[in-house]
């Protein structure tokens, strides 16, 4: 089967930065979903010897990127 153009248009959504998806999608946790990540994330960097962020735009960010990295 040969593959079909794409028809339609693309979503907005992908031609958004990432750091305004990481936005979108932190904003719909509830603030003890964005505590579980967090928490979840520490155990997983201190694991491995990486450096934990030092802001909450940067635990958002690596949040949202090991959610959908």
């Amino acid at each position: 089967m040969t593959p079909q153009p794409f028809k339609g248009e693309l979503p907005a959504s992908i031609f958004q930065p990432d750091e305004v998806k990481a936005r979108n999608w932190w904003a719909t946790l509830t603030e003890p979903e964005q505590e579980e990540r967090i928490y979840d994330l520490t155990q997983v960097l201190e694991f491995y010897g990486i450096d934990l962020p030092d802001s909450d735009e940067r635990w958002m960010m690596a949040c949202w990127e090991n959610e959908f990295a």
